[in-house]
């Protein structure tokens, strides 16, 4: 008896139906493309996941120092967001000054952004209590700190093994906010209030057109508003250099 025949008999005595994603194929019944496209997309939806939740990267900074500085750079950022007509002069024409937040990190992050084809790096500012994705306040570039500056801002300390950036933050908090009354979903007053009272944090990131991307962990910006000023708390923040100071182990 043909083969077929014994697979049409062995499905007669199943009780499965000749139409229920079945055809007769000449080595006997075989899957129809429709029964197989649950499956399939079950198969895409488990590797799309895996796909996005490898492209997503967290790194680790630490605050080295703070200061105010009148001008931001009009060159040098890290992976700054271009795109075909934007006037940069203009995009950063913010008026200063500015607190510049100096950070380190282990990670190369012109490197990894390269690596996950991050479209630009930029630091995001939100009040403390906030969550960060959802409550950016205000955002920019991200520079890296040359050998002189990190030199003169910083002090002789061992550097080994740190990337060293900073970014430039509006010091005033109306600024800050007309920044933030481009998300039309966010209540801008209620944010601004949180930072008197919570205090302003920041993180780094930057994001690819897979829905993957690359974010630090939150960090505190020693500053503390007066009036409408952001100031800088000097109790909290970060020495600048280590003091040149010798111990005698015998005193």
């Amino acid at each position: 008896m043909p083969a077929n025949d014994l697979s049409a008999k062995a499905l007669m005595r199943s009780g499965i139906p000749r139409d229920k994603g079945l055809s007769e194929g000449r080595d006997g019944w075989i899957p129809q493309p429709h029964a197989l496209r649950p499956v399939s997309c079950l198969v895409i939806l488990i590797l799309l996941c895996c796909l996005f939740a490898s492209c997503k990267k967290n790194f680790e900074i630490s605050l080295r120092a703070c200061l105010l500085e009148g001008d931001e750079p009009r060159e040098g950022a890290v992976l700054p967001y271009s795109k075909r007509g934007v006037d940069e002069s203009a995009r950063r024409a913010s008026p200063g000054p500015f607190i510049v937040v100096l950070f380190s990190t282990p990670t190369d992050l012109e490197a990894l952004g390269r690596r996950k084809h991050i479209h630009n790096l930029y630091y995001s500012v939100f009040a403390c209590n906030s969550a960060d994705l959802d409550a950016n306040l205000c955002d920019g570039d991200v520079y890296k700190l040359t050998g002189k500056e990190s030199e003169r801002l910083l002090g002789r300390r061992d550097k080994a093994g740190e990337n060293l950036y900073k970014v430039y933050i509006p010091n005033s908090l109306k600024v800050i906010g007309r920044h933030a009354e481009v998300f039309r979903s966010m209540n801008v007053p209620d944010e601004l209030e949180k930072v008197r009272r919570f205090g302003l944090c920041m993180a780094i990131g930057g994001g690819n057109m897979l829905g993957g991307g690359i974010w630090s962990n939150p960090l505190q910006i020693p500053v503390v508003v007066t009036a409408d000023s952001l100031e800088i708390n000097h109790r909290t923040e970060m020495p600048t250099a280590t003091p040149d100071v010798t111990e005698n182990p015998g005193e």
